[in-house]
């Protein structure tokens, strides 16, 4: 280990730098790389070893928590060598290497992703103290967490952080009957295209019909967000969204309904609720149904 004041210096600073460019090791090669170089990412479905790690099979989110391991042990080490603190960094590395092992084994279909000669050198450039080995090493096991992230971090958060939309069903307050989620949507979606056509049309009362299924079912959603969600929706289905719904049948009720205020309020519950619903849940489920065909 060295000890000369000057060259302990420059290695906080090193170290500093390298928090900063692998702090999100995902991102590792897009700083490493120029614009024409950059790495494509995949949403590939995670092998069924991974299954044992999530629920419903295991009661906690395991794989994931030994990743928050693994990571605080490799940012204990940073933190550590910023610090001056150069014999807790190789103590905090002892753990890095140990999570390290433990993680490699538990989805043998991603084996290849964990580089042990890689995190091994780790080690002997932390006790050289040279700044350039530790740059390289330190850099290089980022960019193979970075390579993994990238094929797989994607995938597992939409297998086991979302649930299945294919296996949600609802209640389908109109007809009373239970249908899956994504015919409850097409329903919803008709509904909403129904009072702009009717009216086109000059059919107040197909306009008026078409709302009130479109706001039986709008309450309905309020229901059907429990199959994932257990707090109060602040979004989509609230209060706000509901008064623009409220304000859209009030405008029906007349005898002759403006199609203009009837446009407008139907522009912002379009995009109030559904677009800002479907920017957040519609990426998930498409990615479902394409693991299942």
């Amino acid at each position: 280990m060295f000890r000369a004041k000057g060259r302990t210096m420059m290695l906080i600073g090193l170290i500093g730098v390298i928090s900063l460019i692998i702090g999100f090791s995902t991102f590792i090669s897009l700083a490493a790389e120029g614009p024409d170089k950059r790495p494509s990412y995949s949403i590939t479905k995670p092998p069924q070893s991974m299954d044992q790690y999530y629920p419903p099979q295991s009661q906690a989110p395991v794989y994931l928590l030994q990743m928050f391991e693994l990571e605080g042990a490799f940012s204990g080490i940073m933190a550590n060598m910023q610090q001056g603190n150069f014999e807790a960094a190789q103590g905090a590395y002892q753990g890095f290497l140990a999570k390290y092992k433990e993680l490699s084994e538990m989805v043998p279909e991603w084996k290849d992703y964990f580089d042990m000669e890689l995190v091994e050198a780790l080690g002997e450039a932390l006790q050289s103290g040279d700044p350039g080995r530790i740059q390289q090493t330190m850099g290089g096991v980022g960019q193979t967490c970075g390579s993994c992230h990238r094929d797989n971090m994607l995938g597992t958060w939409y297998r086991y952080a979302w649930k299945d939309f294919h296996e949600i069903s609802v209640q389908d307050p109109v007809s009373q009957q239970e249908v899956g989620w994504k015919d409850y949507m097409y329903m919803v979606a008709g509904d909403f295209g129904g009072i702009g056509g009717a009216l086109q049309q000059g059919q107040a009362e197909g306009a008026r019909m078409a709302y009130q299924s479109l706001s039986s079912r709008m309450e309905g959603l309020k229901k059907a967000c429990e199959n994932c969600h257990e707090s109060e929706r602040l979004y989509y289905v609230s209060e706000d969204v509901m008064e623009i719904l409220d304000t859209m049948g009030a405008e029906l009720t007349k005898e002759k309904p403006n199609p203009a205020q009837i446009g407008e309020l139907s522009g912002q519950l379009g995009m109030v609720s559904c677009r800002g619903c479907h920017l957040v849940h519609m990426p998930a489920a498409m990615v479902q149904e394409a693991w299942k065909e």
